[in-house]
């Protein structure tokens, strides 16, 4: 905190006697060369003196104290928790080249039930020096302090930490030619934590550089570079005697490249590459050495596209991408990636109002560890999505899709796990509006997954997965904008397993939703909500082109809500909510169905928010809620609590 305001002093006094040397600028910086002419005012009727433009005050006319700190304070109770919180936010441009940001808080969290508190005392400090319009510096301080206390009024903390940084950084940005553009940034910085055992200092080295080129408005190209290094040492104890130490080295670089060529009008043809490494070395606790872990990476992709005619246009892609992880120690988790694509979508526009998409991929990857998961992974997709456009009222959206995963291990003993998986789904939307006030929406799903393994081994996993799915809905806006909105979704799974009947299941869903919305004045509404949710399971067999369902378990469930909304006046808004919970499971044995469990909740819900300014420059805000509960299965803390929120901000 006291390094803070020492830089706040600093450059207050660098304000005001480095003034001089400036240029001339407003007291603040969002009026300064403010046309009058173009707000519409006008100094007619005005003495000559007053209907004269004032000239801008010097910078050195600026008075040290010509800021608007903002401040706030919020208290907010959850149940056993209450967070309290200040912040102090301070934001200047001093002169037309320093600016300076100045930010602290306090947050503290006490559990009651606990009986501890959390406090974290935060502070950051930013000042950035632009020295021309190419050049700028910046200077960035951060400190949190975080404390535990068990008691919730005053004691020792029990556990303490400090976390401090530091960081300079340096931009260039220019544009050296019309075509040209460079940017180069260099950060450098350091970082301290301590607490009661642990202790750790770093220094850490940024450098990033770019050059853009684009001579005209066919071709553009940019390079970019980037690195990092960073040295952490840290030292663990215990009484005084040191337990453990450690120093870790890391260092992480990376180029890349991306050029965009329009060869003719329609044609744009893309290339990206990028270079990745990285070096890390940190010790290894079991090993009681130092582990140097390193790793490598790059990738490119070329893309086109084509838009040659009005109604057609489509996307070719291919790129691969590979990976490389070692480890001096531990050389078991060594391990290489690599991977190729091939992608490519279309869109055609065949007749008035349809639009088709299709797509497509296929991508290869090959896994080496060492390890019995060393393989290669094959997949492959198609897409198919045609949208209609019938008249004014009415959509509709067909959707096909077909996936194909083939998994395979380099080693078949000891990794039988060789499979093919295939979906196919279909699905259909059909969104239609007879009337402004009336809107209806169909939709309807089907879908089949396959997983076969190759391995005998592993045949027991063979199974086929079908779903079926219609759902709809419906929105009536009636008189006094009253609201009526009703949803419905039926959906049923079924699972056969190839060569084990007996795992063989069906899993249906249903679930119904209302909801009536009625607002009685234009203060008060009321909204009341019903959902009904239904699910059954158990075990299906297909027989001679019959069905045999043995259902196993059975659960539904009702849930309806009410809510009052009124606004008192236009601070103060009162919100009640009663809700009611009901919830009844059923098991099968012997086909007898036998209830398992009946579950009943009730809720009542008020909240009362209060929003006030005073002036353009303070606002307070308050909101109480107070939550009842009743129930079999509600946690006590849950039965009876009380929230409270309260937040004032002020702009000095």
């Amino acid at each position: 905190m006291a390094f803070v305001f020492l830089i706040a002093v600093f450059l207050m006094f660098t304000n005001v006697f480095g003034a001089e040397d400036s240029d001339s600028v407003a007291v603040y910086s969002d009026t300064t060369g403010t046309d009058l002419s173009e707000t519409g005012v006008s100094g007619e009727g005005l003495p000559e003196e007053e209907s004269q433009i004032q000239p801008p005050r010097k910078a050195g006319e600026m008075n040290w104290w010509d800021v608007h700190p903002s401040s706030s304070l919020s208290i907010r109770k959850e149940k056993d928790v209450t967070n309290w919180e200040t912040r102090i936010n301070l934001s200047k441009r001093l002169n037309e080249r320093i600016t300076l940001r100045l930010d602290t808080s306090v947050h503290t969290r006490e559990n009651s039930t606990l009986n501890r508190s959390d406090s974290d005392d935060a502070t950051t400090a930013d000042l950035k020096y632009r020295f021309n319009d190419d050049i700028s510096f910046g200077i960035t301080y951060n400190a949190v302090v975080s404390a535990r206390r068990f008691g919730l009024h005053g004691g020792s903390p029990a556990d303490r930490r400090k976390k401090e940084s530091f960081r300079v950084s340096s931009d260039f940005n220019r544009a050296l030619t019309d075509a040209v553009d460079v940017r180069v940034r260099i950060v450098a910085g350091s970082t301290k934590n301590f607490s009661s055992r642990v202790r750790n200092n770093g220094i850490s080295q940024d450098f990033s550089a770019s050059v853009s080129y684009a001579p005209n408005d066919v071709l553009s190209a940019s390079l970019a570079y980037n690195g990092k290094r960073l040295l952490l040492d840290s030292e663990i104890d215990s009484s005084g005697v040191t337990l453990f130490s450690s120093h870790d080295r890391t260092f992480n670089q990376g180029l890349s490249f991306g050029s965009t060529y329009r060869a003719a009008p329609g044609i744009t043809i893309s290339f990206d590459a990028s270079r990745r490494d990285y070096r890390k070395q940190h010790p290894d606790p079991k090993k009681n050495a130092q582990e140097t872990e390193a790793g490598s990476g790059r990738s490119a992709s070329v893309t086109s596209s084509f838009k040659m005619v009005k109604r057609f246009s489509w996307d070719l892609s291919v790129g691969f991408d590979e990976s490389r992880r070692t480890y001096e120690l531990n050389t078991a988790r060594n391990s290489f990636i690599r991977s190729s694509q091939l992608r490519g979508s279309a869109k055609l526009l065949p007749w008035a109002g349809a639009t088709i998409n299709l797509g497509g991929e296929r991508k290869i990857t090959r896994s080496e560890y060492q390890t019995e998961d060393t393989g290669d992974d094959i997949h492959k997709s198609l897409t198919f999505k045609l949208t209609q456009s019938l008249g004014n009222k009415a959509n509709l959206s067909l959707t096909a899709l077909s996936d194909l995963v083939s998994i395979s291990y380099d080693d078949k003993e000891a990794n039988p796990k060789d499979r093919d998986r295939q979906s196919n789904r279909v699905s259909m939307d059909i969104d239609y509006q007879p009337l402004k006030n009336i809107s209806t929406k169909l939709a309807g799903e089907y879908s089949v997954e396959q997983s076969v393994y190759i391995k005998a081994t592993s045949s027991a996993n063979n199974r086929t997965a079908r779903k079926y799915r219609v759902s709809g809905s419906y929105k009536i806006t009636t008189f006094r904008n009253v609201k009526i909105v009703q949803s419905y979704d039926i959906s049923a799974i079924y699972t056969f397993y190839h060569f084990a009947e007996s795992k063989n299941t069906l899993v249906r869903n249903s679930n119904v939703k209302s909801r009536l919305s009625f607002p009685v004045t234009s203060r008060l509404k009321i909204n009341l909500s019903h959902t009904y949710k239904f699910q059954d399971q158990g075990n299906y067999a297909e027989r001679n082109g019959a069905g045999y369902y043995d259902p196993s378990t059975e659960t539904e469930s009702h849930s309806l809500n009410l809510g009052i909304n009124y606004k008192i006046f236009k601070k103060l808004n009162l919100v009640v909510r009663q809700g009611y919970f009901l919830q009844r499971s059923w098991r099968y044995r012997d086909g007898n169905k036998q209830l398992d469990y009946e579950t009943t909740t009730s809720e009542i819900m008020g909240r009362v928010a209060f929003n006030y300014e005073i002036g353009s420059r303070t606002k307070v805000s308050l909101t109480v809620d107070q939550n009842l509960k009743e129930g079999k299965r509600v946690n006590e803390a849950f039965k009876n609590y009380r929230n409270i929120e309260f937040e004032v901000s002020h702009v000095f």
